[in-house]
């Protein structure tokens, strides 16, 4: 959920005791009518919130520890308030999403290999979880791909109430719908091995789905009830076999370009997506400097990139140069010193 005119930046972050973390638990930042971030922020201490998501009144936080949680607050404007944690029922929960039409949280717990129905009661409050076991899998990569790991929910197509899920540690994408409290496995999609899907994004009939392992964007469309894939490209500049460690993926709202964030190489990559009505994969238009080290998310508004730099414990602004092909100015038009940042969303 994007307000179309937000004026707050919600910062989630790595705490002490995991991933290095340095933050203190989740930043609220106002924004000016530029999409410049002012004044001193609002922290709300919580235990390596890492991903955050926004509902009309709410904000929710995983808690990326071996015990995993989830976390409900009040949200007034720029206020946080806490109001409830229940367990994931797994381990190192790294997103979510609310799923609003069916009253619940959608939890990834990346270390164990589940996911989790989290239902929302009539007065907000949260139920216990409901934990569905990723079946047994893994990928060529042993060091990364031993067993399952659950990364990132999205809806399938519009209106078909199913979901999908990415499996970074077996390499495919289990299909969903929902069925009362709990979610019924309708299928699962395969991607070529080692290429360790992380997130998606839908764009122009297909699904792009970016590959952690092979750096690699791939490109997967529906075909008798299948997603079929169709070809991929790589997420940097260069020769193949560079690893980048691509992050986070967003679709720009008017749905021709496509950003994707790539860690190891610290840049942020542009991607023209009118190729896609032709049968083709992507087109790399563009490749920036992230501005710090190892860029996990970003959130993209109006003419603006947030970009959450993990590793050198900083958001960096970048401005969009032209409209029309997405492209940035290559330097960052503000830095902001905050550490460990791992998700930005703004409301």
């Amino acid at each position: 959920m994007r307000g179309s005119n937000p004026r707050h930046l919600f910062l989630g972050c790595y705490t002490e005791g995991t991933q290095e973390g340095r933050g203190t638990g989740i930043a609220v930042y106002r924004l000016d009518d530029d999409g410049a971030l002012s004044g001193d922020p609002l922290v709300v201490p919580a235990a390596s919130p890492s991903f955050l998501a926004l509902a009309p009144d709410r904000l929710f936080a995983v808690h990326e520890e071996l015990r995993g949680g989830v976390s409900a607050f009040e949200r007034s404007g720029g206020s946080l308030t806490a109001l409830q944690t229940v367990p994931t029922g797994g381990a190192e929960p790294c997103h979510l999403v609310h799923d609003a039409a069916g009253g619940r949280l959608l939890v990834t717990n990346y270390g164990s290999g589940s996911v989790a129905s989290v239902g929302i009661g009539d007065l907000g409050a949260l139920r216990s979880a409901e934990v569905i076991e990723f079946p047994p899998g893994r990928g060529p990569v042993p060091e990364r791909q031993e067993g399952p790991h659950a990364h990132q929910f999205v809806p399938a197509e519009t209106g078909s109430g199913a979901w999908l899920v990415a499996d970074l540690g077996g390499d495919r994408l289990f299909e969903y719908r929902s069925s009362g409290s709990t979610l019924e496995l309708l299928g699962e999609h395969p991607l070529p091995p080692g290429s360790g899907p992380r997130h998606m994004a839908w764009a122009r009939g297909a699904l792009l789905v970016g590959g952690e392992l092979d750096s690699r964007l791939h490109v997967l469309r529906r075909a008798g009830g299948v997603l079929k894939h169709e070809g991929s490209v790589l997420t940097h500049f260069g020769q193949d076999g560079t690893e980048s460690y691509p992050s986070h993926l967003e679709v720009a709202p008017h749905g021709r370009v496509a950003y994707l964030a790539n860690r190891a190489r610290d840049t942020i990559a542009v991607f023209d997506l009118e190729p896609l009505d032709r049968g083709d994969t992507p087109a790399l238009v563009q490749e920036v400097p992230s501005g710090g080290l190892w860029p996990r998310h970003f959130a993209l508004h109006g003419a603006r990139l947030y970009v959450a730099n993990q590793r050198s414990h900083e958001v960096t602004v970048f401005a969009v140069a032209d409209p029309a092909t997405g492209q940035l100015d290559p330097e960052p038009v503000q830095r902001v010193a905050t550490g460990s940042p791992a998700c930005v969303v703004l409301a």
